[in-house]
Order: C-alpha cells, then sequence, then structure tokens
C-alpha cells in the first residue's frame, strides 16, 4: 500500500466536499483509505476534521508526491467521489482540477478512471483490500488485472 500525506487526504476530502456535503459513505472510504495509507492519531484527525468541515483545494498543503502515488490520489479521488453512487457535476470539476493539480496526462486521468471504476464494481464495502489492490496495479503498471471487471 502506498503511504500518503496528511495533506493528500485532505485533498482527497474536497472531492467529498465537491457536491456541497460529505456522505457517510464518503467519509467513510476516506478515513478508511487513510487509516489503510498508515495514518494514525492527529493526521487521521486532521482528514476526519475534514470530513466534517468544508475544504477548498486551495488550502491544501504540499503535495509533493512521485508520479505512482500522484495516480493514486487520482484514482482514490475517483474512487471516492463514486462512493456514494452519484458522481455531480461539481464533482467531475473537483476531480479535474485535483488532476491539474496533480499534473496527470489525460491518458493517465483515464487509466486512473478505469481502474477506480473496476473497484468500485468489484468490492465496494471492501475500501482497504481495494486500495491494496489499486497501488500494487499502479506501482507495477499493471491495470491487467482489472480489465475483465470492467468489460464483463
Amino acid at each position: 500500500m502506498m503511504r500518503l500525506t496528511r495533506d493528500a487526504f485532505v485533498a482527497l476530502a474536497t472531492i467529498a466536499w465537491a457536491d456541497g456535503s460529505v456522505s457517510p459513505e464518503e467519509a467513510n472510504a476516506l478515513i478508511e483509505a487513510a487509516r489503510a495509507s498508515g495514518l494514525r492519531d492527529a493526521d487521521l484527525e486532521v482528514v476526519l476534521a475534514a470530513t466534517r468541515t468544508p475544504v477548498s483545494l486551495d488550502h491544501v498543503g504540499s503535495l509533493a508526491l512521485g508520479a505512482d502515488e500522484r495516480e493514486f490520489v487520482y484514482a482514490v479521488a475517483l474512487w471516492l467521489a463514486r462512493a456514494d453512487h452519484v458522481v455531480v457535476d461539481q464533482e467531475r470539476k473537483a476531480l479535474d482540477k485535483l488532476g491539474d493539480l496533480l499534473g496527470l496526462r489525460e491518458d493517465v486521468r483515464q487509466r486512473a478512471a478505469l481502474v477506480a471504476t473496476a473497484l468500485v464494481r468489484f468490492s465496494p464495502d471492501e475500501p482497504e483490500p481495494s486500495l491494496r489492490r489499486l497501488a500494487k496495479a499502479i506501482s507495477r503498471g499493471e491495470m491487467t488485472g482489472f480489465e475483465p471487471t470492467i468489460q464483463g
């Protein structure tokens, strides 16, 4: 599992807030993802607070991440936006803004979208194992493990 910073998860909270509210499913998905990434104590409390009070990407701290981590954050953002099974225009705009902030090319965004879609379909109630599979697929450049789920 990739280790992401508290600021990466606060950035992810902006996606959850994009539609004006954070559903319990979105908040739980974000907190579980933060735990799975290794956040604890004060850092986890900051992420929890970001699910309770609206956050803007303009106020997020440093996102100094490697290429795999940036793709992972974007894929998690897509997965998180779909946690409540509804993606509205405001969320799409926030995802675009996050992708720009992360400096992701269109092909990387599309690949992350395919993987996030497969994860939502395959195991919507098990965020930790899904995120581990996502991190492994991105770090190895192996997206093929998700293709049968997408196509089937």
